[in-house]
């Protein structure tokens, strides 16, 4: 299953740096190895203040009549975000959410299995836009304040950029990355997302001072 791709990479490990090619090995060794093997994640949460938070822009009342509507679910190993016609505010349904849905994204921060002391390893953002091929994201239950579904996707690229490196981590203004600093590897990892989590209701404020979930 293809998905599209965007760039933002994440810690999972910090040293002293390690040799590109060494890192390029380990992207390449850990595709191979795990190539058709599929993943699942099973994400579930009991606090709703851990859940599928509101974000909001800055300066923006978020109701029914914004542009739009975006959950957030933000832990160690995952940034999973669902968005919506707002709507979906003044109307929270399986049935409103299922038709309303606009894109569901997720940007894995972990990869369990693949380590790399003094790189940031992990996979690229992937956006399932409703409508299109790739959308294979399921809203199965709304229950209780709790959204419930799953997401059918794969990883298609590993990335990894050193940390151990000042000319990595804070390259002079204007000045483009080493080469060394990065190693790419591509992938086809299955990945199932099972999600049980509390969905925020109500409105957001971001108009005056800053609040949890604005900007």
């Amino acid at each position: 299953m293809k998905a599209l791709l965007f760039g933002i990479l994440v810690v999972i490990a910090v040293g002293c740096g390690a040799p590109q090619n060494v890192v390029q090995e380990q992207l390449e060794s850990f595709a191979a190895e795990q190539e058709g093997k599929e993943r699942l994640l099973d994400l579930r949460e009991t606090e709703p203040a851990k859940g599928l938070i509101i974000r909001c822009p800055l300066g923006v009342l978020c109701d029914e009549h914004s542009d739009y509507r975006r959950y957030a679910y933000d832990t160690q190993g995952i940034y999973l975000a669902f968005s919506f016609d707002a709507a979906v505010v003044t109307d929270m349904t399986l049935e409103s959410l299922r038709e309303k849905s606009r894109f569901v994204s997720y940007e894995l921060k972990e990869v369990e299995g693949l380590r790399a002391a003094g790189w940031r390893i992990g996979t690229r953002s992937v956006v399932h836009r409703a409508g299109d091929a790739d959308y294979q994201v399921q809203f199965t239950e709304l229950r209780d304040g709790r959204l419930r579904g799953e997401i059918h996707t794969a990883i298609v690229a590993l990335t990894g950029l050193r940390t151990g490196d000042s000319a990595c981590t804070h390259p002079l203004q204007d000045a483009s990355l080493p080469e060394d600093c990065a190693a790419s590897a591509s992938a086809n990892i299955p990945l199932r997302i099972l999600f049980d989590l509390p969905i925020q209701t109500g409105v957001l404020d971001c108009r005056g001072e800053r609040k949890p979930g604005c900007g």
